[in-house]
């Protein structure tokens, strides 16, 4: 069994504890169901069946999939499943003994037992000085039976200190024979798919008909269960954005690393999701037999490319099809359409007009959706030289041959040089010179 000793102290933002790695890396299974996959890659990112966290605010995290005690109470419900009666080979029968040999030094050591609720599920109680017991149910009482501290940095002592160690140390202990580690991989896989929120499942498991023995589709799927396990919220709503937003068929490769890169550094993901990326890929690989990036650098390169194509779809494609100057596919593609599109959007709003996206013309979007677009173009100033003049048909002299019942306008180029301009007035001074000799 594990020394204390190899149990460390680990922190994370407000919050430290004990915590240990593990030794016991998961081993796939023999002929491996999906749910065999999906819980393998996702222990590459959370750890071996004995490891233990205990330094942040989920109190006790165990396992493989690192069950979080402070909200989900999931080390308790794997208690219960481990205090059952079962044989393990032979006349041997495991069950509650074992769970109470291995707790107990700190079972002692908090003044608590494990037993029955009222509910008929196994959970801790204090005992009280009058004889009485309490059960632990509130996240301050759940922080007072492992930790005796409140897991802030500033707020251990030497002895509360101990107190959690012996406690990691103990959980460790409990994953020291085989038959544990099927009872923690079948808790397990039993609760991998409820990280799948609303838009995963239709996304991602909506689809009856799809076969699932393709490659691609397990790929995404286990990937996106073991990102769905640290956060199932965040997950959900980077999938449902990368879904919307790529170009690519969906379940080709290219769409397929599209939302690996949305899950990696989509927007609000923690800081620690591309080492998340590194932690799974390989086993991706080897699982899978698919050409990913290697690393969450690769994939960030991949990624920018995506961003790009996706800021064209929903900061021009798509408005600029709402206020009525685009009708082509929104496809996040800058083509012909879309710039002739945006030539317009440049003109009637009066910003330079060079077909690009840039960031007055991206402002000149969003004040055309506040406030809809110019009825006319603004009037330029005019100009001497290669100046555009523009005249409306009220302009027009009526028996001007020029003039047309279309009311459309004319304009008229005036390609005017300094030099141009001298020999007008020249020429004006000789013709008027000319017509004084002719009256004198």
């Amino acid at each position: 069994m594990t020394s204390i000793d190899k149990i460390m102290w680990g922190s994370y933002k407000e919050y430290s504890g004990p915590f240990y790695r593990g030794s016991k890396k998961l081993t796939l299974a023999e002929n491996p169901d999906f749910l065999d996959e999906a819980v393998y890659v996702f222990s590459s990112t959370e750890g071996c069946i004995d490891s233990v966290n205990m330094y942040d605010k989920c109190i006790v995290s165990v396992g493989c999939a690192q069950w979080c005690e402070g909200f989900t109470g999931g080390f308790v419900e794997l208690i219960g499943l481990l205090a059952a009666p079962r044989k393990t080979g032979g006349n041997d029968t495991k069950g509650y003994d074992y769970v109470i040999k291995k707790l107990r030094r700190a079972l002692n050591r908090s003044s608590a037992v494990l037993k029955k609720n009222k509910d008929g599920d196994w959970n801790f109680f204090f005992k009280n000085e009058d004889g009485t017991e309490t059960e632990v149910i509130t996240l301050e009482q759940k922080r007072k039976l492992y930790l005796n501290a409140t897991g802030k940095k500033a707020d251990w002592s030497k002895e509360s200190k101990l107190h959690a160690k012996v406690w990691a140390h103990c959980i460790v202990g409990l994953w020291a024979e085989s038959w544990t580690h099927t009872v923690q991989l079948k808790f397990t896989k039993d609760r991998m798919l409820n990280f799948a929120l609303s838009d995963a499942k239709k996304i991602l498991f909506g689809d009856p008909s799809l076969e699932t023995n393709d490659s691609r589709i397990r790929c995404i799927r286990a990937a996106y269960l073991s990102y769905a396990g640290n956060n199932p919220k965040k997950a959900n709503d980077n999938l449902r954005i990368a879904s919307f937003n790529s170009i690519h068929e969906k379940w080709s490769d290219a769409w397929l690393i599209d939302v690996l890169g949305q899950l990696t550094f989509g927007a609000n993901t923690p800081d620690i999701y591309p080492h998340r990326y590194d932690a799974i890929v390989d086993e991706l690989v080897q699982l899978y037999s698919l050409d990913l990036p290697k690393n969450h650098k690769q994939l960030k390169l991949y990624y920018e490319e995506f961003l790009n194509v996706s800021r064209a779809k929903t900061e021009v494609q798509e408005p600029l099809k709402s206020l009525g100057l685009y009708d082509g596919a929104v496809d996040g593609l800058l083509g012909d359409k879309t710039r002739r599109a945006i030539h317009r959007l440049q003109h009637v709003t009066g910003i330079p007009v060079n077909g690009s996206p840039n960031e007055e013309t991206i402002v000149a979007i969003n004040t055309a959706l506040k406030n809809g677009l110019p009825k006319e173009a603004p009037q330029k100033e005019k100009e001497h030289k290669g100046a555009e003049v523009t005249i409306t048909i009220e302009d027009i002299p009526q028996h001007s041959a020029s003039a047309n019942e279309s009311g459309a306008r004319l304009v008229v180029r005036q390609k005017e040089s300094r030099l141009a301009v001298f020999f007008s007035l020249i020429r004006t001074i000789v013709t008027n010179l000319l017509g004084l000799f002719k009256r004198s």
